[in-house]
């Protein structure tokens, strides 16, 4: 269970920005990190605070450190992204309860459900922009990796935990998600730079139809920037609710992406196993939390993606 943060300390944080008598704070719908939105007079600030140290959420000082470092380094080359304040003590870092976080600017946007395939083209677009700020860049400090090593290692210390559960296909999942994890190469010689590794459809802000923001660098790493495509295709490419597979939608955000920066040869080699390599890294993810919060949803998409949606994947890039 998180920590609980109440009005009372969140004012207290808030007037070390010298914000004061603000009215209600509004704790917004989210997964993952809360945000909390501040109206002081005609100002709108979010504060984002991570989980305590129970929480899958949890991030650490050092975490949050990279992650407002990153956002300064996308602001300095005109990447649209959040703003973070400073006290007036000149820090940044926020810590209630346990849980760290930051207090930034409010963007005006809402997140796009049902993008069209301009709106796509656009966020391939930005995302080769970031990707040409943060290539060869790293934050001095020290992030969890969630690349393919990582991957392996939780995999293979954690999939007695699905063994042992009453998932009916547990047994046909493990076998299949092992043949797919070791067939994956991601040779050390591919392009690398910081990903922001969850680059979504709600993390990309709109205001009508140009893009007001990109949110949530709390999963960001150092490591090759073909995985960071490889999540987003996944995110922005499938049709129908994560029934099929869109090769139109997957043409468009890699038109988008290198009318930035441009694949290299071996990028494009091994870009099929960096889609398949975020097909089974979510697809891990929703079963075990599925098992573990006795949510049926997430547990059906995880069967989902293994058994129907990857080998929709596999098709497109046979061809």
């Amino acid at each position: 269970m998180k920590t609980k943060v109440n009005e009372k300390q969140i004012k207290q944080e808030l007037e070390k920005f010298n914000i004061k008598n603000v009215g209600k704070i509004l704790l917004l719908e989210n997964v993952g990190a809360d945000n909390y939105l501040i109206n002081w007079g005609e100002k709108k600030y979010l504060l984002r605070l991570n989980g305590d140290k129970s929480s899958i959420f949890f991030r650490t000082k050092n975490d949050v450190a990279s992650e407002i470092e990153i956002l300064k380094k996308l602001l300095s080359q005109g990447i649209e992204v959040p703003v973070v304040l400073s006290d007036k003590f000149g820090k940044q870092l926020i810590s209630i309860g346990g849980r760290n976080g930051f207090l930034r600017k409010y963007i005006v946007g809402s997140q796009k459900s049902s993008p069209s395939l301009e709106e796509i083209e656009q966020a391939g677009k930005m995302l080769g922009k970031m990707h040409k700020v943060l290539q060869n860049w790293k934050s001095k400090y020290k992030r969890k990796d969630w690349g393919l090593g990582n991957v392996k290692k939780f995999w293979f210390g954690n999939k007695k935990i699905i063994l042992s559960s009453n998932f009916k296909n547990r047994e046909s999942f493990v076998k299949k998600f092992e043949e797919i994890l070791l067939d994956i190469k991601l040779p050390n010689i591919l392009p690398a730079g910081t990903l922001h590794e969850d680059f979504g459809k709600r993390h990309l802000l709109w205001k009508s139809k140009r893009i007001a923001g990109v949110i949530d660098f709390d999963r960001a790493y150092y490591g090759p920037l073909i995985l960071d495509l490889g999540q987003a295709l996944r995110g922005w490419c499938f049709s129908r609710d994560w029934k099929k597979w869109s090769a139109r939608k997957a043409e468009a955000f890699l038109r988008g992406y290198e009318s930035q920066r441009k694949l290299t040869k071996i990028e494009k080699a091994y870009l099929s196993d960096a889609v398949k390599f975020a097909m089974i890294e979510r697809a891990q993810s929703f079963l075990l939390r599925g098992i573990k919060q006795n949510n049926k949803n997430w547990i059906k998409f995880a069967d989902l993606t293994i058994n129907t949606l990857f080998s929709q994947i596999e098709t497109y890039f046979e061809k």
